[in-house]
């Protein structure tokens, strides 16, 4: 089955399926932070849409999309004009949680951006970032997420990157899995109001140094010997 699987850069057409697999069943800190789920599927619909699909990657069988990456850049270029793009992006999103919460929430909201610039570790200034990767319900359990990560330090290797980060919340098992892949544990964010938002008390960072030419599993759909 997973010899059918390949990989492409996201399109604007796939927009409604991709939401449908990252926020169909929102994580419990997600329904949390929302106060329920249809809330929470809102909140990250108007996120999506906020920040684009400029770095979404797809992995997709026989014309059906079956898995969602984002990935991009640790650190973006400093100076006036980034730093001014920043506060406008923030800004656009507190005025997407207030059409979904309303205005009388932006407290709430401002409480929760703090508690996440404490509950994340800042991320390593010369890597290549995962902030998304999740595989249609229907999938899950397949491989297809071991397959997308191998895709994603592949694309990393191609642009030039030798390391390759990603968040997982100190609740998550997954972390132990992900460390038997060659990721370390760097550091780790905890908050208590954080955990008071959202359950959860914060997030580990893991780091991977890429090698020179990957090794093991390569995606089906990635040409091994295609440079990288």
């Amino acid at each position: 089955m997973l010899n059918d699987l390949t990989f492409r850069k996201a399109r604007p057409a796939d927009f409604d399926v991709i939401a449908a697999i990252l926020y169909s069943a929102p994580a419990p800190e997600e329904i949390a932070i929302a106060g329920s789920i249809r809330r929470a599927r809102e909140w990250g619909e108007a996120q999506l849409r906020l920040r684009g699909l400029r770095t979404t990657h797809v992995g997709e069988m026989n014309g059906e999309i079956v898995v969602v990456i984002d990935m991009h850049p640790s650190t973006s270029p400093r100076g006036p004009m980034s730093a001014l793009r920043s506060v406008k992006f923030q800004l656009r999103r507190a005025a997407a949680w207030s059409r979904v919460f309303g205005v009388r929430s932006l407290p709430r909201y401002i409480a929760l951006r703090r508690a996440e610039e404490r509950a994340y570790p800042p991320l390593p200034r010369d890597a290549y970032h995962f902030s998304e990767m999740t595989t249609s319900q229907k999938y899950r359990y397949s491989g297809i997420g071991a397959h997308a990560r191998v895709y994603g330090e592949k694309e990393a290797r191609r642009l030039g990157y030798r390391k390759m980060s990603l968040h997982t919340s100190v609740i998550n098992p997954t972390k132990d899995m992900v460390m038997r892949h060659g990721y370390e544990l760097i550091a780790t964010g905890r908050d208590a109001a954080y955990e008071r938002l959202t359950g959860i008390v914060g997030w580990h960072l893991l780091v991977k140094e890429l090698k020179e030419r990957p090794q093991g599993l390569t995606p089906p759909g990635i040409d091994a010997d295609s440079g990288g």
